[in-house]
């Protein structure tokens, strides 16, 4: 079971490549939710560091990458993979560490 605050991973395919990512969760998201609402954090974060759409009809996960910019800055990007992809992956063994 995927709770709010745990570390996860998934699987991203992109451009012809497969991507292993990883980030923190900050929702889970109901069909028809919207997800600004569930999640307002991301609201305030620039549409291009945003890869979701704001309601969907399957059950999905809001997921924060922190990531270091240029010059010592931190910034995240926030995704939104299906439930069942991240939940799949956890039972898959390829799950990151919590180190906390």
């Amino acid at each position: 079971m995927i709770q709010v605050g745990q570390v996860v991973s998934w699987k991203s395919q992109g451009r012809g490549q497969k991507k292993l990512k990883k980030g923190i969760v900050r929702a889970i998201v109901e069909p028809g939710e919207n997800l600004l609402e569930k999640c307002p954090e991301v609201y305030i974060t620039p549409v291009s560091r945003s890869r979701f759409r704001r309601v969907s009809s399957r059950r999905r996960v809001v997921i924060e990458e922190p990531r270091d910019g240029r010059g010592g800055k931190h910034y995240s990007r926030f995704y939104a993979p299906l439930l069942s992809v991240v939940e799949r992956n956890l039972k898959g063994g390829e799950q990151i560490d919590n180190q906390s």
